[in-house]
Formats: structure tokens, C-alpha cells, sequence
């Protein structure tokens, strides 16, 4: 009879034990999915701020007289630098031939890269070529980008718009590779700074 009740009081025990568990395991699981929806309420107004930050910058180049003292100027920026092509044992490579579907722009192709805002950047041709099937690879830039060119033509002081912003682990770059079909190794453009 003693060995029953001393059974008796340990099933108790474990029972009380496992019902506490359950609560704390129930608690744990409502914390986390609190911090799930307030992660992705973050990430959701992280992307509107950067489309009303790209949608006032498109106003202020139409001339929006929504225009206040506290939005910076466009931040000039030094033309890109060319990255030079090496072959094995560093010689220069060869130079690549010029794509038969497409002629080749006629004069030189340069970049350079204005700051728009925190997160606003404006890439552009200011060379006196035209630059067919301009791209900067996402790899290359932080996680969080928006309306990268991917096949895009522009002509001499022709620009693009994008959006890029860095977070903790992937800081904004300092220079970022713009690609083109007559320079398919690219060239560095430098990021200005905020």
C-alpha cells in the first residue's frame, strides 16, 4: 500500500510537471508568432518607405512643388572606373568582339551613379555611346533592391532609377559593377556616400 501511494505521488508529480510544460510550450508559441508578424509588419513598411521614397524622387524630377528644405540634393558622383580583364598569369585578355546582333554604340560609354535620397540612386550614361542591355547583378548588391536594370538601353545622359538599401550583415557597397552587351566584364561604379 505504501509503494501504491509513493506511485501515486510521483504520477501526481509528473503530471503537474507536464501540465506547466504545456503552458510554457503554448506560451513560446504564441511569443513567436508575435515576433513573426511583427518581423514581416517591418519588412512591409521597409518596402512601402522605399516606394514613396522612389515615388517622391520621380516627383522631384518632374518638378513637384512638394519639394521641402530637408530632402538632400543629388550627390555627384566620380565616373566609373573600368575593370581591367586579366587572362591567366595576368596578362591582359584579349578584347571581346562586339556583338553581330546588335552594332556597337558609337563613342564611349561612361557611368555615373547619383544618390537620390537614403536609399534612391539614379544610374547614368554620360558618355557619348549607346549602351544596350545594361544590368547590375543582384548578387553583387544588398539583399534589399527594387527596380534593378536588367536589359535596359540607354543612350547618351539617358538614366536609370533603382532602389537599394543595406541592412546589417550587407551594408550598402561602395561601388557597384554595371554591366553592358559591349562590356560584358563591366566596369565599377562608385556608390556616393549618405
Amino acid at each position: 500500500m505504501v509503494a501504491a501511494a509513493g506511485a501515486t505521488i510521483v504520477a501526481v508529480a509528473a503530471l503537474i510537471v507536464s501540465i506547466k510544460s504545456l503552458s510554457i510550450q503554448k506560451e513560446s508559441a504564441r511569443a513567436a508568432t508575435v515576433s513573426a508578424e511583427a518581423a514581416q509588419r517591418a519588412n512591409v513598411l521597409t518596402e512601402l518607405r522605399l516606394e514613396r521614397e522612389l515615388g517622391h524622387d520621380r516627383d522631384l524630377r518632374r518638378g513637384s512643388a512638394d519639394v521641402t528644405e530637408d530632402d538632400p540634393p543629388p550627390v555627384p558622383t566620380e565616373p566609373a572606373v573600368p575593370i581591367e580583364p586579366t587572362a591567366p598569369g595576368g596578362a591582359p585578355a584579349p578584347a571581346a568582339p562586339a556583338s553581330p546582333a546588335r552594332p556597337a554604340g558609337v563613342g564611349d560609354v561612361r557611368w555615373t551613379l547619383d544618390r537620390r535620397g537614403k536609399n534612391a540612386f539614379v544610374l547614368r550614361n554620360t558618355g557619348s555611346g549607346i549602351a544596350h542591355g545594361v544590368r547590375i547583378p543582384a548578387e553583387a548588391l544588398p539583399p534589399i533592391t527594387r527596380n534593378l536594370p536588367e536589359s535596359a538601353t540607354l543612350r547618351p545622359n539617358e538614366s536609370v532609377e533603382f532602389l537599394m538599401t543595406g541592412v546589417f550583415g550587407n551594408p550598402t557597397p561602395n561601388e557597384i559593377p554595371v554591366l553592358w552587351d559591349d562590356n560584358l566584364d563591366g566596369v565599377l561604379v562608385p556608390v556616393p556616400g549618405n
